[in-house]
Formats: C-alpha cells, structure tokens, sequence
C-alpha cells in the first residue's frame, strides 16, 4: 500500500510502501511559509551516498551536458530527478505505475515537475527493461528498488549485476541502494560485486 502523508505542522510531506520511505519533501521553510523548491530529504540529502555517487560518475567519466547520462531504478517521490543538471540524460525505470502518478503529481510533489518535468519514465520490471537498454549506455546508474518488506533479491544476483554493468561506460559508476532493517544485504552485495572481473567495490 503506497501512503502520501504529511507532518502534523505540514512542514514535511513523504512517501510511504509499507514501512519503508520513498522520498521526502520539504513543503514549508522554518517560518512556515511555502518552500521555494523542493530540497532532497532523508536518505536522498544533498551529501547523501547517492548524491556523491552522481558526482563522482561526472568526475570519473569527465562528462556534462548531454554527454552525461544517468540511470535510476526505483523513482519513489522522484528526488533523485534534482540531482541532475541542465543537458543531462536521465532515465528512471519503475516497475509501479502508482508511484509514477503520485510522483508526477505536483499537488504530492514538486522533484519532477519542477527538476524535470518532462522526465524519462519506463515502466516494467528493472531486469527486464535495464537489459534492453544498449551497452555502455550510462555513467551513473543506481538500483534503489530494496525495501525493509520485500526484498527483490532477483536484482542482487551475480547475473544481475553483471547486467547493470554491461549497461555502464567504462569510468562509470553502479550504486545499490541495499539499507534493510531486517537482513544483511551490504555482505551479500558487496561479496557479489567482488566476484566480478574489473569492479571496485565501495560502501557508504
């Protein structure tokens, strides 16, 4: 079940699967006046892991512009859209409809309508959709589609990641997501990725 709730003081607005949260907005400044613009939250902040894995994929690849392109499995609220900059190609993959309608509505939230209000959507299951993609097609590409309550583990494969990074450019950048409150996804992952030839494996 997908819940759009808000705070009691109407100062923050989320995005709510189960028990796991999808994206965060901030809808009123301390003042309690409407914010200007909506500034990533929560797990998505401006410092956040998978904020600098974006700016680490523009140092390593020396890309801007529309040379850049980015991929994120997983839109939740659409956060990650305001980590992109002006020419970049982004394309987002979600396997739930509802969570496009909620995110393009902007009487839910403002990342795409006001980051990217024409945003590249697909629609299908992450494997199948990623794999049609062409080789080296992305500079950045985050798999954010772990949630507390079901785990699709068929994303953590040796196969599957494999897949994410056939679809990465030489210099760039594959980033899990795998936070869970009930089993240890960061050894599994991590233990996966070494298996692979060529990969350095990081965690944040």
């Amino acid at each position: 079940v997908h819940r759009v709730t808000t705070t009691d003081d109407g100062q923050i607005r989320m995005l709510l699967h189960g028990t796991t949260m999808h994206g965060a907005q901030r809808m009123k400044d301390e003042s309690g006046k409407p914010a200007d613009h909506p500034v990533p939250m929560a797990y998505y902040y401006p410092e956040a892991p998978m904020t600098r894995g974006v700016e680490l994929a523009r140092r390593a690849t020396g890309k801007s512009g529309a040379d850049f392109r980015a991929g994120v499995v997983g839109l939740g609220a659409g956060v990650m859209a305001c980590n992109s900059r002006a020419g970049e190609r982004w394309r987002f993959f979600e396997i739930d409809p509802v969570v496009l309608k909620i995110a393009s509505n902007p009487q839910q939230f403002t990342f795409l309508s006001t980051c990217q209000p024409n945003a590249d959507v697909t629609i299908g299951d992450a494997r199948l959709t990623v794999a049609k993609e062409g080789a080296a097609s992305f500079d950045f590409l985050l798999i954010d589609a772990f949630a507390s309550d079901a785990i699709p583990v068929h994303l953590l494969t040796q196969e599957a990641l494999a897949l994410y990074l056939e679809k990465l450019t030489p210099d760039g950048i594959l980033a899990l997501h795998v936070s869970n409150r009930h089993m240890d996804l960061h050894t599994i992952a991590s233990a996966t990725a070494k298996s692979l030839p060529g990969t350095l494996v990081g965690l944040a």
